[in-house]
């Protein structure tokens, strides 16, 4: 059995499935929420200098001509999806 990706809406999961009638399921969340809450930031100005250090310390990310083709590639693949599927995710809105 494949696994479902789905989204939940109004508080509820309802995607049909050929699974046996019976068959045990786990729903959990696909990502826990990464980084920091807000709050949590030190936005004392030592904070934000030291923020500061960290980040012009990172290195640049650098790719291969592959990498940036395949890169390329998904993106204009991606672009093209976002525009054949607009209009169903439109629907509706202006009604």
């Amino acid at each position: 059995m494949n696994p479902i990706i789905t989204t939940v809406r109004n508080g509820k999961v309802d995607v049909p499935v050929e699974w046996p009638e019976g068959t045990e399921v786990r729903v959990e969340p696909a990502c826990e929420a990464v980084g920091m809450r807000e709050e949590d930031w030190d936005d004392s100005p030592e904070g934000i200098e030291a923020w500061i250090r960290q980040y012009r310390s990172l290195e640049p990310l650098a790719f291969t001509p592959e990498e940036e083709a395949a890169i390329a590639a998904y993106r204009l693949r991606q672009q093209e999806f976002d525009k054949a599927s607009f209009s169903k995710h439109v629907e509706g809105l202006f009604e």
